[in-house]
């Protein structure tokens, strides 16, 4: 896991069997994520917008390519109203 920046970071999850094993990290995260957190009188709440790019089949030639499909399907994530995870999916 690393920062990518500003509140964007990147996770790399090698050798996964099936994608449907990362569907099972990814939803982990948002579940964590969304546990409020107790900051003195303050309650805070966080949402986690994930993208996901899976090399192959999905995957670009390099990993700026991943990196690129990961974070158009995470802006594909927000639009649908944040807090959930959506797979970069090529038009065809």
């Amino acid at each position: 896991m690393a920062r990518q920046g500003g509140d964007e970071f990147v996770i790399i999850l090698k050798e996964i069997a099936d994608a449907s094993n990362v569907a099972v990290v990814a939803q982990k995260i948002v579940t964590t994520m969304a546990v409020p957190i107790q900051v003195g009188e303050l309650t805070l709440g966080v949402t986690a917008s994930i993208g996901i790019a899976v090399f192959p089949p999905h995957g670009g030639v390099t990993m700026e390519e991943l990196i690129k499909e990961a974070d158009t399907a995470m802006y594909w994530t927000k639009e649908a109203g944040r807090n959930g995870y959506r797979f970069y999916e090529k038009a065809a």
